[in-house]
């Protein structure tokens, strides 16, 4: 059987096989289906263990081509359901727009950076009901806190800065010694 496959099932019509042994050979048939199913390879001795196994190992190899069938069809619909998630946050707005635009893990210098790239990065992170004029007031609040000083990721500053933005005409909300804690994290 498949060693990711941690159950099987036996079927009720199966009952008459156990009723018409004797308890002594039903308890051998049992426990040979289970070392059967745990890939131990019983060796059969008894002609009538043979035969009233025989039915029920055909039984399970079936469960087990079919199982293998689902399990396959379900790992195809789970990546097209997790590719097709990827494509509604890339589409709306708010989340970067693919994995290949993942940021890139330089320092720089803040005086050095241009203030198209930062707009750039700030408009991948904002909700799109954020009017182009607010990023571009979030690009020079952002930049001049940060002003000669080095970074380690901005695109990862960006994401973070449009995060703590409150929708508002003024300045965003932030908690004190917010930008401390932040410098460090990165």
């Amino acid at each position: 059987m498949a060693e990711e496959k941690s159950g099987f099932l036996l079927y009720a019509d199966q009952r008459n096989i156990f009723d018409k042994l004797p308890n002594e050979i039903a308890g051998k048939l049992i426990k040979l289906i289970f070392s059967y199913v745990n890939d131990e390879n019983p060796v059969i001795d008894e002609i009538l263990l043979d035969i009233a196994f025989e039915p029920i190992k055909l039984q399970l190899k079936r469960d087990l081509k079919r199982w293998e069938g689902k399990k396959g069809s379900r790992s195809e619909a789970g990546k097209k359901g997790a590719e097709a998630r990827w494509q509604n946050m890339a589409n709306d707005g708010k989340r970067i727009s693919s994995m290949a635009k993942m940021a890139v893990t330089d320092t720089v210098n803040v005086t050095a950076i241009n203030k198209q790239k930062v707009v750039e990065f700030l408009r991948g992170a904002a909700p799109i009901s954020i009017p182009q004029a607010q990023i571009e007031q979030q690009a020079d609040l952002l930049m001049k806190q940060y002003q000669g000083k080095k970074i380690g990721n901005l695109k990862a500053l960006c994401n973070k800065w449009m995060h703590n933005f409150q929708e508002t005409p003024t300045m965003p909300a932030i908690e004190p010694n917010y930008w401390e804690k932040m410098r460090n994290a990165l």
